[in-house]
């Protein structure tokens, strides 16, 4: 049995500048090896990799100082994949057993009916032997968007079969993933509510992650407000100044009643030892949580029967996207920083 907090304060003893940046500059794409097929849809083989640019361009909601230089992924041009199609982009040299990764999440602008799908991979390898030998095994951190949440970050091991089809080995929550991180969350309930002049004060759920200067959405029966910017905040309360005086009733509670706001740019990172795997996810403009963060962390402990890489076979670390439908989507990657913790 192995002492994992032993092992995870042994790997930890890691000197700040052991990381591996990419930040996109010319060249970096040489950096990144062939893509490597999770899955395809319905079993075909129709796309071997994305399409990769660099790029400076600036995204919705962005600010000045989170203007970085981008890694633009999209399907290649005069191919339609399908939904079930995941691919990942290894980062050459990065073949490690145990190791760290993190991953400035930008961007997404699905087309069509895509829920595009963006994160990272770790230990990548083959399946040795047996009916799905070559194929590709891997535990997998990313931003979903299963039941229109999202925030959702889900976190599994995902084996290739014969077919091209995926098998999960893990599965926590809703969807077969991981949780929706309370600090994360897009969508927040409005509990109750009030108005006084032009400042509406909204009581909404504990941990709501909402910070001064965010754009939200407001969605009740008694607001016309819509996109709106936060003044202030609380423990569980969110404030606003509303754009007229009218009086507006006291809010109600009730299903339905929710605020929501932009979640990117944000950071993922994730650290895989032995079986373990840890994940964490925090907003760019918002300081970095502990591994322990009830809000902001998790972790899931593989013991699949599925035949999870924890063999000692090392693996490589890179960007997954999937899901993606069309040309004219994309997902965008800022930086990215890895090291072996071996």
């Amino acid at each position: 049995m192995v002492d994992f907090v032993g092992t995870l304060e042994h790997h930890s003893r890691k000197v700040a500048d052991d990381w591996n940046i990419i930040d996109w500059r010319a060249g970096d794409l040489s950096k990144l090896d062939a893509g490597v097929r999770f899955s395809a849809e319905a079993g075909t083989d129709i796309i071997t990799d994305w399409e990769k640019t660099l790029t400076d361009q600036t995204y919705t909601g962005d600010t000045p100082q989170s203007r970085v230089p981008l890694l633009r992924v999209r399907v290649p041009t005069g191919t339609a994949p399908g939904g079930s199609t995941r691919l990942g982009m290894p980062i050459i040299g990065s073949e490690c057993y145990n190791g760290e990764m993190k991953v400035l999440l930008l961007d997404r602008n699905p087309a069509g009916a895509g829920t595009y799908q963006s994160g990272i991979f770790m230990r990548q390898s083959l399946t040795p032997s047996g009916v799905d030998i070559g194929k590709s095994r891997q535990y997998v951190a990313w931003h979903d968007v299963i039941f229109a949440v999202e925030s959702i970050v889900n976190i599994d091991y995902w084996r290739t079969v014969s077919t091209n089809s995926m098998v999960q080995g893990i599965g926590e929550g809703s969807g077969g993933g991981g949780p929706d991180l309370p600090g994360l969350r897009k969508y927040i309930n409005v509990n109750f509510g009030s108005k006084i002049g032009t400042t509406v004060t909204l009581n909404v759920d504990a941990n709501h992650g909402v910070i001064v200067g965010d754009n939200i959405q407001v969605v009740t029966p008694e607001v016309d407000d819509y996109t709106v910017i936060v003044t202030a905040v609380g423990s569980k309360t969110v404030q606003y100044t509303s754009g007229t005086t009218a009086a507006n009733p006291v809010f109600n509670s009730g299903a339905g009643y929710l605020m929501s706001r932009s979640i990117m740019p944000y950071f993922l990172h994730a650290r895989l030892i032995d079986n373990t795997f840890w994940v964490k996810a925090w907003r760019y403009d918002a300081p970095e949580p502990d591994w322990d963060s009830p809000t902001h962390a998790s972790r899931m402990v593989n013991n699949s029967v599925l035949g999870p890489p924890s063999d000692g076979t090392p693996g490589r670390m890179g960007l997954y996207a999937g899901h993606m439908l069309a040309n004219s989507g994309y997902v965008d990657f800022g930086s990215v920083w890895w090291r072996s913790l071996d």
